[in-house]
């Protein structure tokens, strides 16, 4: 928490506007309360992130796995990670660590982000059309 505050007082003092949403995670008391103003500013910025990011990021952490980019034990630590932080379909960040990796939902969330990757790259982002 304290590294939190010291990131956004820091953003706040060199920032040349006053931004209420780094000023208000300055201030947070808690993870919970700094990840609220967080979510706050992105929807007021028009930011949104899909429902699925969680599971999108845990099959992009079974695809590390599976290349062989991280060992087990990194691929619990990230998925405790996205749970925390984005949620993820059948898990919490307590139970998340200890999940089998084969389990058929991870399967299906790797397959996903497969696909999604396979999609991304069919596409010309300058013309937003098919390549």
């Amino acid at each position: 928490m304290d590294q939190l505050i010291a990131w956004a007082s820091g953003r706040f003092m060199e920032s040349e506007s006053y931004e209420d949403w780094l000023a208000d995670l300055s201030s947070s008391k808690s993870i919970e309360a700094g990840l609220d103003v967080v979510r706050e500013e992105m929807i007021s910025s028009g930011i949104q992130l899909p429902d699925d990011i969680g599971d999108l990021m845990a099959g992009f952490v079974l695809m590390r796995l599976e290349k062989g980019e991280i060992s087990e034990e990194e691929a619990r630590v990230a998925l405790i990670d996205v749970t925390d932080g984005y949620g993820m379909t059948g898990q919490d960040a307590e139970s998340a660590g200890g999940v089998a990796l084969d389990e058929p939902d991870l399967l299906e969330m790797k397959a996903d982000a497969e696909r999604s990757l396979k999609w991304l790259s069919t596409r010309d982002f300058k013309k937003g059309a098919p390549a």
